[in-house]
């Protein structure tokens, strides 16, 4: 009687305990219709936008979807980047296999770990391919032209928000309330965002940013 219960708990733990494994697995989907439970190796994820080339860390990624060739990836909570993935194939972890896979037969990813994004990071970045994620913007002014024709720096940490419309023309609103309408002369905006590493646009590409 005592070996048919310890068989029987052996078998809940057992199952509990791969319940545990699989819920904490990432899921990947391929175009060929196979689907596998397990992890990404890949230290990051690059990908090509209209606007940089970004690596994504892997530690913050909640999910890729093909989307007819260009992919959509996410990110913490709402971090959303477009583009095709280049790069590096990516490498999967099956349990008892180690899977290298093309990045155009990715047909979806789910990352089931992802890391949240770290509190200071507040800034939100709007791009012109309609993405958005958290950021920090790493230039510490703006130079726009001013009416005298000369470029007037504005120091970032009293900016609230600026919104760009065609080329390189914006209006800034300082946090004191006052809004400034005027062409922004600053040649690259640096980018740090929250799931990857730091990159460079200019204006064109931005649509609004706030702090």
């Amino acid at each position: 009687m005592f070996k048919k219960y310890s068989s029987i708990i052996f078998l809940i733990l057992f199952t509990i305990i791969m319940f545990t494994l699989t819920a904490n697995a990432d899921s990947l989907h391929l175009n060929s219709g196979e689907s596998y439970s397990g992890e990404v190796l890949n230290e990051y994820l690059e990908i090509k936008t209209s606007y940089a080339e970004i690596r994504l860390l892997e530690a913050h990624l909640t999910g890729v979807e093909n989307q007819s060739g260009s992919f959509v990836i996410t990110a913490g909570d709402k971090n959303i980047f477009s583009g095709k993935i280049v790069g590096e194939a990516l490498v999967f972890d099956a349990g008892r296999d180690i899977l290298t896979i093309k990045n155009e037969d990715i047909k979806r990813i789910f990352f089931e770990k992802a890391e949240k994004i770290a509190a200071d990071i507040k800034t939100v970045f709007k791009m012109s391919n309609r993405d958005s994620f958290l950021g920090k913007l790493m230039n510490k002014t703006v130079t726009i032209k001013s009416s005298f024709g000369s470029n007037l720096e504005i120091a970032t940490d009293q900016i609230k928000n600026i919104n760009f419309s065609s080329g390189n023309k914006a209006v800034i609103t300082l946090k004191d309330g006052k809004k400034i309408d005027s062409e922004i002369t600053l040649k690259s905006f640096v980018i740090k965002p929250g799931a990857g590493r730091i990159f460079s646009v200019d204006a064109s590409n931005l649509k609004e940013i706030s702090f």
